[in-house]
């Protein structure tokens, strides 16, 4: 018999969400707080100043991002804003500060508002082969070698801390986003599968590592929900999950629930084409865009479990399932 993994708690009830926004308003003179606009992982309120700007107040969820975290996301996202990324940025409090902590130990930050539909909306509004959408993703694909060509040049300050999107940070002991090949859904079958599947893993990233992969700060959450488009030109938000970490992940994020539709491979195209005429790299890279769509896969076995009911725990990894073997068919790990 399989139980269920007691994991940390993830999510913030509404409630309580409400109550740490409605302290953390009174931090940031001549805003308020117009509606609640979204609860996944962070609870997002939209704001207004005085003015009728409007920007986003985030009750960060807790047991993720330490406040040293959250604030180094927001000194990056700052830097890249002022290296002309179209990015939001963030809004210090009246004391000066990134952070507003609330009374209940949450965490608030303010940042701009990105005004645009998301990509996400646009999939659902456009058919997959939409000549729209495609140039969308070559856009993205340009926007993405720009945030990595900035960051090149970003000085680590010395109060400075991401997560890790390397190889321990996928398959070590205790993976970011946690243990996939412990997900209870899993057979004792489906878990062997994994853990050889792992191994295998981290034996080919080590070895791109010697060739000489391309490493460092990416945003590792490129969904299509995390991309707003405005006249055509996407911007990427929420940069919660940012972290150290292989640059071709962020090329895999955007693509990976595509796969292994029809879609998959024009996309992959587009994204290619906008990337690099921007930002080199080699094919040796590039073909391995299916071990980074493989990796998030894997990730979302961990995900889902700590995050999701016992159905849609169950739902989500049979699906995600369906692909990773898929795609482990395709790739040659021996």
């Amino acid at each position: 018999m399989r139980c269920w993994i007691a994991l940390p708690e993830v999510t913030i009830d509404t409630e309580t969400a409400i109550g740490a926004a409605a302290e953390a308003i009174s931090e940031y003179p001549g805003y308020t707080i117009n509606n609640l606009l979204n609860e996944s992982e962070n609870i997002i309120f939209k704001v207004a100043d005085n003015s009728g700007k409007k920007a986003v107040l985030r009750i960060h969820r807790p047991n993720y991002q330490t406040s040293l975290g959250i604030l180094s996301e927001l000194k990056w996202m700052a830097f890249l804003f002022a290296k002309g990324i179209q990015t939001p940025e963030p809004i210090k409090n009246r004391s000066g500060h990134y952070i507003t902590p609330t009374t209940n130990n949450l965490h608030a930050t303010m940042i701009t508002w990105i005004a645009g539909e998301s990509l996400h909306a646009l999939h659902e509004k456009y058919p997959e082969d939409s000549p729209a959408i495609d140039k969308i993703y070559c856009r993205l694909g340009e926007v993405i070698a720009d945030i990595h060509n900035a960051t090149d040049s970003f000085e680590i300050p010395a109060e400075f801390k991401r997560s890790s999107w390397d190889i321990k940070g996928f398959l070590g002991t205790n993976p970011l986003w946690g243990r996939f090949w412990e997900n209870p859904v899993l057979t004792k079958v489906e878990k062997n599968f994994l853990l050889d599947l792992k191994s295998k893993l981290f034996m080919r990233l080590e070895q791109f590592l010697d060739d000489g992969a391309d490493y460092g700060l990416i945003h590792a959450d490129v969904i299509s929900e995390n991309v707003i488009v405005a006249d055509g030109y996407p911007i990427i938000i929420d940069y919660d999950d940012s972290g150290y970490g292989f640059r071709m992940y962020d090329l895999a994020v955007p693509l990976y629930r595509f796969y292994p539709s029809p879609s998959y491979t024009r996309l992959a195209g587009l994204l290619k084409i906008g990337y690099q005429k921007n930002r080199s790299f080699s094919e040796k890279s590039w073909d391995l865009l299916n071990v980074f769509v493989l990796l998030r896969r894997l990730a979302m076995l961990g995900w889902v479990v700590p995050r999701k009911s016992p159905e849609e725990i169950a739902t989500k990894t049979r699906d995600n399932l369906r692909v990773i073997e898929t795609l482990v068919e395709e790739i040659d790990l021996d």
